[in-house]
């Protein structure tokens, strides 16, 4: 457990650089467990996703060493060994998932502990239901027991498939990517997502030797292909970056990003919010791997109206991670989450400090056992400091950013250490800018 104390409001200045993207780096710590060898993998953010999820893939043989603190070498070439994983550690992070079409392909089974008061996938629980990937899984031929204890998963079909990934979901486009690598023939998944991060997988996998053609939205991929280890670079981190822009703006600063790449990480959606906020001065293109994110006055900021999804649209995980903006901006916004069925968490514990909203309901996107997707937010002249809790990874940078620009003192509990999941260098980095911010745990 972590407790980040803020004293605000605070006036940041200074220069970050873009961490390696916590979401496609979960995918590249797999790759050593598709082939026998040596990977070496670079700009790997040194986070508790990645070293839980190395904990796990060294449960199988793997041997893995820390070649400095962003790059990961992972030695393959022993023969792999048939493990149980473990409840502490899938919850952990949201990448463990992963590993069922993984293990299925090459032992025939997956067995994974469970927790009896959890049916997600790990990570952040934010309406991201196991019942979903099991249902994709029994139509490509992978069964589910459930036993007093474990989900063991099962398959003996090498049949090739043809599927439709609902929503255009990330992480479904994963688990059937992996999938469809060790089966016979050529398998095509439709409606795949659009997500950066997976863009990543594909650029590894296709290094590796795998064979993956796109045909508009959807992916052809030759199973039963001779792959081989790589040394690979991981992207740059979007949510990160995209952090660091929240952080700037609800302050009202003025601080350099650096390291990003406006196309791999797709930043256009941060472009159109520019545009709806009124925001005109600034130089985030596809020009430059610097950002200086321009100084604002929020009072002359416009209410914005956000659906947030995956690109093109505005990225789910950033519409949290804005909210402390948003909520200070004269007039009325309207937030809508149009991916997850339980991300709105955070106003309840904005509403400590201030927040002023109201949720909606939207018929497009129907609410899920009453967990609300949608607010109507009227500004606030500022925050005021208060004791909330951080209730998954991004909710819990957003309440940081909002104690940042508050009056008085904020405490932010992040009870099962959401935040160390994700970011790799945040509160040295607040710290370097000009934070007042201290850590305990």
């Amino acid at each position: 457990m972590s407790t980040y104390t803020i004293s605000g409001p605070s006036n940041l200045t200074g220069t970050v650089s873009v961490q390696g993207a916590k979401n496609s780096a979960m995918k590249h710590v797999l790759m050593p467990l598709l082939v026998s060898g040596l990977f070496t993998l670079k700009n790997m953010p040194h986070i508790s996703s990645i070293t839980n999820l190395l904990e796990l893939v060294s449960l199988f043989g793997p041997t893995v060493k820390w070649l400095d603190s962003n790059t990961v070498q992972i030695d393959s070439t022993s023969s792999l060994k048939l493990a149980t994983i473990s409840s502490e550690l899938f919850y952990h992070t949201s990448g463990a998932v992963f590993l069922i079409p993984i293990l299925v392909n090459h032992f025939g089974q997956c067995k994974i502990e469970f927790s009896k008061t959890r049916n997600d996938t790990g990570g952040d629980q934010i309406g991201r239901t196991m019942d979903v990937y099991d249902q994709f899984l029994l139509q490509i031929g992978v069964t589910k027991t459930v036993t007093s204890s474990h989900w063991v998963y099962q398959s003996s079909n090498t049949n090739s498939f043809n599927v439709d990934v609902k929503d255009s979901s990330f992480g479904l486009s994963v688990m059937l990517l992996i999938a469809a690598l060790a089966r016979h023939g050529q398998s095509r998944l439709n409606n795949i997502t659009n997500a950066a991060n997976f863009y990543d997988t594909l650029r590894i996998l296709k290094l590796m030797g795998a064979k993956i053609d796109q045909d508009g939205s959807s992916l052809l991929i030759t199973g039963s292909q001779s792959l081989h280890p790589v040394e690979f670079t991981n992207m740059g981190d979007q949510h990160d970056f995209a952090t660091y822009v929240s952080l700037a703006l609800t302050t009202q600063s003025s601080i350099t990003i650096n390291g990003y790449d406006f196309d791999q990480m797709k930043l256009q959606p941060l472009v159109d919010l520019f545009d709806q906020l009124g925001i005109q001065n600034h130089n985030l293109n596809n020009q430059s791997t610097s950002f200086v994110v321009p100084k604002i006055d929020i009072k002359k900021l416009q209410p914005v109206k956000i659906i947030a999804a995956d690109f093109p649209k505005f990225i789910t995980e950033w519409q949290v991670l804005f909210s402390p903006l948003f909520a200070q901006i004269p007039g009325q916004s309207q937030i809508v989450e149009g991916w997850f069925f339980d991300r709105m968490r955070h106003w309840f514990e904005l509403a400590k400090m201030g927040a002023q909203y109201e949720y909606i309901s939207v018929p497009e996107f129907p609410e899920k056992d009453s967990a609300p997707r949608a607010v109507n937010v009227t500004g606030i002249n500022e925050f005021v400091g208060a004791k909330v809790l951080g209730k998954d990874l991004r909710s819990t940078a957003c309440l940081i950013i909002a104690g940042l620009s508050a009056r008085g003192q904020t405490q932010v509990s992040d009870p099962d250490d959401h935040l160390s999941r994700g970011y790799e260098s945040f509160i040295t980095n607040l710290s370097s800018l000009g934070a007042n911010i201290s850590i305990s745990t």
